[in-house]
This record gives structure tokens, sequence and C-alpha cells, in this order.
């Protein structure tokens, strides 16, 4: 993947976010923090801050004895953060000249970041603990900044954040300079700059998300794994190609367009197929496919073998010699587990479909059973599938080593275990040949099997950087802990790492509505992506049928994109 600029935008760029603030004295609003209003820049461009004599281009506040102060800034998508200026409470009253309403201005300060506003992680960078210079009260006043002699601005260094909020103890002294006589609780600040800094930036892909917004026949699904028929899998590849979608669970029927109600003749079938041509999210290049053998009768595309109870979910695939491979989750009902989850999955086969001119050629498909699920009280319950990776140079990686990496998971009890094994391409329906990373080398016995990673989700990705931050190594790209409304991701030196510590990018907010919703399973499409991006989509669900009945719209994948701001 690319991970370079969007847009152009450079670091150092000025970012406006929305204030809010636990208090305001009425006429001097949070939004003053942030609008510019009061700002003017000299004839060096340099930005200073007025000194009004009322302070109505300021912000003020007079909380309770007890009660929190606290600003908090909204910048309405990830941003990587770079510095904050600061230009701390600057008014000046020639009426009254002898009263120092820059006493005023904020003092001893704590800082702390988020991507979701629910998990606050304090900044303790340089100037920690961060302590604000008092502003002169003069007219075009620089920014203040650290009270450090150098009036230095405050380093974010770059980390990805949506909020951001200033704490501020509510004593005279501490939170504030001293205050003035008989107002020692009043505490301001002229104007806040925040700039953008090197590092991951996010924000919402509408367009590939509206693709799969449908209202008849094929009306969401989940799992939404694509594959780049050419076999390319790097930025900007997929122009000239077609892509396979492998979707899981899918609904088909019709969404009233008024009520977004289902039809009560809905049905769910197991598996479907999407097939796009090129890589732009154009409804009229995009086809839908489900029944045996895409005869679009009421069944899924693929199904096992034998009438005994199982069906097939999509794991990832990938195009070899002119042939589809589908990692194939072998699943049955199972009426012990709650509501959503009354399932249980017993071995992975690998289907081999041909590619024709118009695509797979669905009646020739072959199933393979694999041993690719596992399970020992000493090794844990082993799939593999999740992800595949082709580090060749047919597939345009930029240091091939002619291997196709397929990556699964270990369920323990303190998390999901990335683990990793490797074929060549050409020989990926010869199990014999296939290795597992054991920690040190490749072994032939997928029970020496150690994970490189903790906290996976099951479906994910790892993708080859092409440039930008993270040149020359391995993304990782997953629902942080399996399932949750963080989006994670990790790098790693090399195809079995070591993998970084999991960074959440993106809060996935389509729970916060209620009706049972929950998200998982995110993933990066690279040959979807174009240059300078990469797209990442994640599943919604909900546990509740009658959700999915009364609001057709829920169950469908919801699409990010991630740059990086050089």
């Amino acid at each position: 993947m690319y991970l370079k600029t969007k847009n152009d935008i450079k670091t150092g760029e000025v970012i406006t976010p929305k204030v809010i603030a636990s208090h305001t004295l009425s006429g001097f609003k949070a939004a003053n923090l942030c609008n510019g209003f009061g700002i003017s820049k000299t004839s060096q461009g340099l930005d200073v801050h007025d000194n009004h004599p009322k302070g109505a281009t300021m912000w003020c506040a007079q909380p309770g004895d007890d009660d929190e102060l606290w600003i908090q800034f909204d910048f309405e998508r990830v941003y990587p953060i770079g510095e904050m200026d600061v230009w701390n409470y600057n008014r000046y009253d020639p009426s009254t000249p002898n009263i120092s309403y820059t006493n005023q201005g904020l003092k001893n300060i704590r800082i702390f970041h988020s991507i979701d506003k629910l998990n606050w992680i304090e900044l303790k960078g340089p100037g920690y603990p961060y302590q604000l210079a008092k502003a002169g009260g003069v007219n075009q006043c620089a920014a203040t900044n650290l009270n450090d002699g150098n009036n230095t601005p405050i380093d974010f260094d770059g980390v990805s954040a949506r909020y951001i909020k200033i704490c501020i103890n509510s004593c005279p002294n501490d939170g504030n300079w001293g205050g003035i006589n008989g107002n020692e609780c009043i505490f301001g600040l002229s104007e806040i700059q925040f700039h953008l800094g090197k590092g991951i930036a996010v924000d919402t892909a509408d367009e590939w998300t509206n693709l799969f917004k449908r209202q008849s026949g094929w009306v969401g699904a989940d799992a939404s794994y694509s594959v780049p028929c050419s076999g390319i899998d790097k930025p900007g590849s997929g122009a000239q190609s077609n892509t396979i979608f492998l979707f899981g669970d899918t609904f088909i029927g019709e969404i009233d367009h008024m009520t977004a109600r289902r039809s009560d003749d809905t049905i769910m079938l197991n598996n479907t197929i999407g097939i796009l041509r090129g890589n732009r999210p154009d409804r009229r290049n995009m086809n839908f496919i489900w029944g045996e053998n895409g005869s679009s009768n009421l069944n899924s595309v693929f199904i096992p073998e034998g009438n005994d109870g199982y069906y097939y979910w999509p794991q990832d695939g990938v195009c070899i010699d002119n042939n589809l491979y589908v990692f194939a989750l072998k699943a049955r009902q199972d009426l012990t587990g709650p509501e959503g989850f009354q399932f249980a999955v017993d071995a992975v086969d690998l289907v081999s479909i041909p590619l024709g001119i118009n695509g797979p050629v669905f009646e020739k498909q072959k199933h393979m059973q694999t041993p690719l699920h596992f399970s020992t009280k000493e090794s844990g319950e082993i799939f593999f599938g999740g992800s595949i990776m082709l580090n060749t140079s047919e597939a345009g990686a930029p240091d091939p080593d002619g291997y196709a990496y397929i990556y699964g998971w270990r369920n323990n009890p303190v998390g999901r275990e990335l683990l990793v094994a490797r074929i060549i391409p050409e020989n990926i329906e010869n199990f014999e040949k296939w290795r597992f990373w054991d920690g040190m080398s490749w072994s032939d016995n997928i029970a020496d099997c150690k994970a490189v990673f903790n906290g996976v989700s099951c479906e994910f990705s790892v993708t080859p950087v092409y440039g930008g931050m993270f040149e020359n190594k391995f993304v990782l790209v997953c629902q942080k802990d399996g399932i949750g409304q963080t989006v994670a991701y990790s790098a790693g030196q090399t195809p079995v790492g070591p993998f970084e510590k999991a960074v959440p990018i993106y809060y996935c907010p389509e729970p916060d509505s209620g009706e049972s919703i929950y998200v998982y399973n995110a993933k990066a499409h690279p040959h979807l992506s174009q240059k300078g991006e990469l797209l990442v989509s994640y599943n919604v669900n909900s546990t509740s049928m009658e959700a999915h009945m009364n609001n057709g719209y829920i169950y469908r994948t919801r699409w990010i994109r991630l740059y990086s701001i050089k």
C-alpha cells in the first residue's frame, strides 16, 4: 500500500476543530478559541492576537468551587496532531490600567487525546507537566505557549486523534495565574491553533459505503473480502481488472425506501459473490451473484458436498494461474450460543474455481478438505485463511520473496492470536508443502505455530507498504481485540513480524445508535485504493433479527480510508 499524502495536505497546516467547554461566561464563548476572532497577521506572516478591553474575542469561564473545568476540541475526523500554539488570556482595558486581567489566564493544565471520546490518553511530551506562560496584555500578542522561557509550542508528536481535551484545576493560582481581586476564580484563554503532524489520518469513504446500500435483490452482507482477478494487489492496480467480492451471510429481498423495513419474504443465504469492473465504486459496474453455481436461485453460491447441515462462510481468496481460490469456513448451526452467535465451525475447506472471460466458472468449482483447522489442548483451536498476502513480483510486491503468506488465528482465553503459514503460490493445493512459522523458522507441523500478534479479529489484512512513513514494512489492519468499536493497525518488519502494539485509529460509531448493533472484522483493500490511501472496510451487524427487519440498512460494510501526512 501507499501511505503518502491526501490532496497534498502538508505537515504544519492549521486544522480547525469544533470546540466546547464545561463552563463559559456569557458573551465569551468557547468557539472564540478556534474561530480566528481577534487573530491577525503581521507583515512577516506571524499570527498575533489582540488585547480586546472586554475580552470579547476570547474565552473565559467562572466554574463553581467543585466544578470540573475543561475545554474539548473535535476535529470531526482523525488527524495526526503536531504542535499546538496557545495564546493565553490577553485582555487589557485602558480605562482600568491597574487591573491585570491577564492573571485570569490559564496556568497549569493537563492535556488528553482520544479517537472515541471514551478512552482518553494523557499527553506527556516535552515540557510536561504543562504550564502556560502568562500573556502580557499587549496588542498583536504572539503565541505565549509554554512557560519555559522560550514560549515553546506543545508537541503532540503526530499522535492520531479526533478529540483533544484540556483539563484545568479550578483553584486560583493553580488553574490560573491568580485572578484579580474579587474574581480569583475566572479562567480565560485567547486562542488555540492545532497544526498537522506526521502520521496517519482517517476519513470516511462514503462512496464505497453507499455502493453496498441496496434496496432490491442483494440487500446486505458481511465479510466483503475483495480479490483482484489480475492477482496484482497494490494501490491503483485495480483500474484495469475485475474484483471479486466474497460475502458471508447475505440478505436477499426488498427494502422499503420510505420506512427502511425489509420485506417479509426476505431470506438469508450463507454466501454470495460480487463482481466489480474497475476500481471505482460505480453502481453501474457492480454485479451481485447468488444461487448454486451463480444460478440466481435462492441458495448460496458455494455449498459443501453432502446434505449434512454444513454451509460455507468465505474467508480470504486469491487468484493464481487463472483460478480463484477461497478458504471457506465449514460451519453448522449450534443453538447453544446466544442470538446472533448460534453456530460452530468445524473445518476449513479450499474452494477452487476456474476464471473465464466473464468471471468465475462456478459450475466447475472444486472443494478440497484441508488440514488448516487444527485443535488440541496444547495448541488450542487454529484456523487459517483469514488473510492472504502474495509477496511475489507478479502481485507487484515491493520486495518479493516468491511466497504466498496465508494468515490464521488461534483462539485463547486472552485474545485471538495471529499465526502465519506460507507456500509457493503454484503449490497452494499441495498441503504437504505448506510451512508454518514456529517463531524461529518454518515447520511442516501446524501444531508448531507461534503467535506473532495478539488481539486480532478473525478477518483482517496484512499488506506490504510501498512508500510513506511505513515504507519497507508490513501493515496489519484488524478490529482491535476481535469485536469492538475500534479499528487498529500494527506495523511489522517482515511478513511474520515482529508486529508492534496495535494502534487505535478509528472509532466505529454504528453501535451507539442501539438496535443491538455490533461491528467487527476490519480489513484493508489495497488494489481498490488509490495511490496515497488505504481503503479499509468493517462489518456492521445486529444480534437482533427484529432490528434487521425494521432497519434494512444496518447489515452492510462501512468503509474508511487511511492516509499519511508527511
